[in-house]
């Protein structure tokens, strides 16, 4: 089961949450209007017979914000015709490999280039807010190795640059990532790695003309295999900038570590809620509070829910 999620502020109305799924059995990008307030109603998205589309699932979603135009990306399935033939997975009857697309405002392969096809479904994006997108995603490695992490620079009306990043992944892990901006154009990428029995989170930073060593995230390692995860960041009264990264545990305990400067907090649990196997987390920020949503164990009819993290940003 997967049940793919990204989130974005309304550019527009920064009271609200734009919350971007996948519609049901019709393999549509689907949105609801999510008021941070939560004594507000919920505007959900609904299917007045819209046609099958070509999402995949299980896959991801990522948002982000050019020159204030919503732009979601996501994986297509691969066409039995044209330029991206088929593969079937026999075990899954799922396709094996999907295409990396534009699914909002109009869908569109990002390329026709097969290096943006891959059978891993995780996914990220950061924009810089005017005309440049980075999605990362994950290709295979050498035969037998882990998959490795690889970035698509998008600029309008441009090819995608394509780089590999070098850190190798645990096969389903999941991907995070900010824009930190600055003259380089800084990008954080959260990842799961693999080592021996243990699965703890890893990151990276990136710019224009370079990138750090993987370095891995302290207390991590109680990861689920596959976590989703989420950042945020908040700039503090005293300008100090403080970046949230939240993942889950086996049981479904949501956890929150945040980073200030070099050092990463110890992981500690929030919430009563536990989270559902096959949720993904994403998170939105106001000016007091991130909001993590995420589907509950207790109530997976309901979807998506807004959960306020208690603690109160300064």
């Amino acid at each position: 089961m997967s049940n793919p999620v990204a989130s974005i502020i309304n550019p527009h109305n920064k009271s609200e949450t734009l919350l971007f799924t996948v519609s049901g059995q019709k393999a549509q990008p689907a949105m609801a209007v999510h008021p941070l307030d939560k004594k507000m109603a919920v505007t959900p998205y609904v299917d007045n017979g819209v046609l099958m589309g070509n999402v995949a699932v299980p896959g991801g979603l990522a948002v982000v914000s050019l020159r204030g135009l919503i732009t979601v990306y996501g994986f297509t399935n691969a066409s039995a015709s044209g330029d991206q033939p088929a593969a079937k997975d026999t075990e899954a009857g799922a396709p094996k490999t999907n295409v990396l697309s534009q699914l909002i405002p109009f869908p569109n392969p990002l390329s026709k280039s097969d290096e943006l096809q891959t059978p891993f479904v995780g996914l990220a994006a950061a924009s810089n807010g005017e005309e440049t997108a980075w999605v990362y995603f994950m290709k295979q490695g050498a035969k037998g190795k882990s998959p490795t992490l690889r970035e698509a620079e998008l600029v309008t009306g441009e090819e995608p640059e394509l780089k590999s990043l070098g850190a190798t992944l645990n096969p389903t892990s999941r991907l995070a990532t900010l824009y930190l901006g600055g003259d380089k154009e800084e990008r954080l990428v959260v990842f799961q790695t693999e080592e021996e029995d243990l699965k703890p989170l890893q990151f990276i930073k990136v710019t224009k003309k370079a990138k750090t060593d993987a370095k891995t995230i302290t207390g991590t390692a109680i990861a689920a295999n596959g976590t989703p995860l989420a950042l945020s960041y908040h700039d503090r009264e005293d300008k100090q900038r403080v970046i949230y990264l939240y993942f889950v545990t086996e049981p479904g305990e949501l956890y929150r570590t945040h980073l200030i400067g070099n050092e990463w907090s110890t992981p500690e649990s929030i919430g009563n809620d536990a989270v559902l196997l096959g949720s993904h987390l994403t998170v939105t920020t106001d000016s007091k509070h991130n909001h993590v949503f995420f589907i509950e164990q207790a109530n997976p009819k309901k979807g998506y829910m807004n959960h306020r993290d208690p603690l109160v940003l300064s």
